[in-house]
């Protein structure tokens, strides 16, 4: 696909502020990879010809000795010259490194500098926190994530790519979760029917690089991973099958929590979230979580089969597993846009019970009456009935939740990809606190 920039008009807004202002005051740039860091510089440097900007991109591992000078010259030389300093992949040079070029050169000269990189959160405290010593030549600082599901059809469109049947959008966010460059290199490989046809080398390999970049020891850290991915979300379930003591697990969960690839949850309804005996581990980012259920158990076959196209696997990992889960993701977080069809909740989430009970969608308010449960069905060939609907009000009776000022009213709400049956529309006509939703929001 040819190359293209999409979005980030608040982020580009931000940063030609910063140069317009004229007062020497550096930006910070952060985001893991693929997010878009490097095309947001190529596109200031383009809505900007008539200004002379100075690139640099730190080579992994960092400059050598003899080149530790570059980066100092170029300071002094940017406050005589009014270049604009564009540092990419920042994350390579060390925080004291940064620290020194920026105090050194605190000498009144106006200069502007770009810093860019998957910095951690301990190197941006230093730059930026209350207690730095450059916090305050930091006038910018951009947090670049993923794009979200309602900026994908947007997205298409700016691709100038057609959607024929509807699938492409959900199947594109489902395996890339929004990031730039996964779109980028799954777009053209998505047939009309929603299947991949293959993935790209160097995107197949990207995942070993973040796994690889916080433990030595990493053999743990796969297997771990992968056994979330496959469902087993639960410290015990976890050790149960790895055959791994319990106690042996808390040392790799929170250095996977530490660097973002896991989460804790807890039900929703839960008021001691942090206490909570009934917590469930997951992986946020769905291409992380896309790579260890379909990529990673069958790598050797994706390897020799890239001319064929990917193994049967990874469309049944898709359709079964990973499409359902980002459908379900897309409508709990649509509830914040549809509360006036409901009432007013400040609490979204997920509830599930120490048995086998899990309703995907539950919202109520912390101080209310009402509570709102949901259930969602991505496969566009089936229908929602009336069995589903007794079967989601069976599990909100197993919620223990109650206002503290009297009885609940329970809400439903179902959202099906494939529409209902007519009993199922007529059903819910007849009760008024009953939601049928056939259409994708953002779709």
């Amino acid at each position: 696909m040819d190359s293209f920039f999409y979005g980030r008009k608040h982020e580009l807004n931000q940063l030609n502020g910063l140069i317009r202002a004229g007062t020497g005051a550096s930006a910070l740039i952060r985001g893991r990879i693929g997010v878009g860091k490097t095309a947001l510089l190529r596109e200031l440097i383009r809505q900007n010809p008539e200004l002379h900007f100075r690139i640099f991109s730190v080579p992994r591992g960092g400059y050598r000795p003899e080149e530790e000078t570059v980066l100092q010259d170029a300071f002094l030389h940017a406050g005589q010259s009014n270049e604009i300093l564009l540092i990419d992949q920042a994350e390579n040079l060390d925080e004291s490194r940064i620290l020194r070029l920026l105090s050194e050169n605190s000498d009144g000269k106006k200069r502007t500098a770009v810093f860019s990189g998957r910095m951690s959160d301990h190197v941006t405290e230093e730059l930026t926190g209350r207690r730095s010593t450059v916090r305050e030549q930091f006038a910018v600082k951009i947090e670049l994530g993923d794009f979200s599901w309602w900026n994908i059809k947007p997205y298409l469109k700016t691709a100038d790519i057609s959607d024929r049947n509807g699938r492409l959008p959900l199947t594109a966010y489902a395996v890339s979760g929004g990031n730039p460059k996964i779109l980028n290199a799954i777009l053209p490989k998505i047939h009309d029917h929603g299947e991949i046809a293959g993935l790209d080398g160097s995107l197949i390999k990207e995942p070993y690089y973040r796994m690889d970049s916080f433990a030595q020891e990493n053999a743990p850290y796969y297997r771990i991973m992968q056994v979330i991915s496959c469902g087993d979300d639960r410290m015990s379930s976890i050790a149960e099958r790895l055959g791994m003591a319990t106690t042996s697990l808390p040392k790799y969960l929170n250095i996977l929590v530490e660097n973002g690839l896991i989460v804790r949850e807890n039900p929703v309804t839960e008021k001691y979230r942090q206490n909570s005996r009934n917590g469930r581990y997951v992986i946020p980012d769905p291409w992380l979580r896309f790579w260890f259920r379909a990529i990673y158990p069958n790598m050797g076959e994706i390897e020799f089969c890239t001319e064929k196209g990917i193994p049967y696997i990874v469309s049944k990992v898709l359709k079964e597993k990973q499409i359902p889960e980002i459908y379900e993701d897309i409508c709990r977080s649509s509830l914040w846009s549809m509360s006036e069809k409901c009432f007013d909740y400040d609490r979204v989430g997920r509830w599930w019970n120490r048995g086998s009970v899990r309703i995907p969608i539950v919202a109520y308010r912390s101080d209310g009456t009402d509570i709102l449960f949901g259930t969602t069905c991505s496969d566009p060939e089936r229908k929602l009935d009336v069995s589903d609907q007794k079967d989601l009000e069976r599990a909100a009776a197993k919620v223990d939740w109650a206002p503290k000022n009297g009885g609940r009213r329970e809400h439903y709400i179902l959202f099906s990809e494939g529409g209902f049956t007519g009993e199922m529309r007529e059903y819910a006509k007849k009760k008024s606190h009953i939601i049928l939703v056939d259409s994708l929001p953002g779709k």
